[in-house]
């Protein structure tokens, strides 16, 4: 039998990930994310990205949403760069943050008592055969 040694590779969006983490666990923010003395390659990136207020905002909402936006196709961290870093890339978070709260309406939680669902279903119900004799006598 032979063994295979296996070695994980980190990804570059995982290194942006982990550094904004990090970042939170310290308490930083956008304006004091510390720099890594390296300006060139997928750290630089990382940092020049976190150290964007509509970046580091946009990353506070995808991190709450869960993990799965990391296989996204656009979650490449040099396709985010470009365009995150491009004029655009500002609109495109405030946007993505406003989806955000209309994909809050969709899965929100609503707390009620299994008596309140009574009664509110009985409310609808005696609704919708009100509307159903005001139909029948429209005919």
């Amino acid at each position: 039998m032979s063994q295979n040694e296996h070695t994980y590779v980190k990804a570059p969006a995982e290194g942006l990930i982990q550094q904004f983490k990090e970042a939170l666990v310290l308490g930083h923010k956008w304006y004091n994310i510390p720099h890594a003395g390296v300006n060139a390659g997928p750290v630089g990136k990382q940092t020049e990205l976190l150290s964007q207020d509509y970046v580091f905002k946009l990353m506070l909402f995808m991190n709450l949403v869960s993990m799965h936006y990391i296989h996204f196709l656009i979650f490449n961290l040099n396709k985010l760069h470009v365009m995150m870093m491009s004029p655009g890339g500002g609109i495109i978070a405030y946007v993505m943050l406003a989806l955000k709260e209309k994909l809050a309406l969709c899965f929100n939680t609503i707390k009620f008592t299994i008596a309140e669902f009574k009664d509110l279903n009985q409310k609808a119900s005696k609704h919708d055969s009100s509307s159903e004799k005001e139909q029948a006598c429209d005919l």
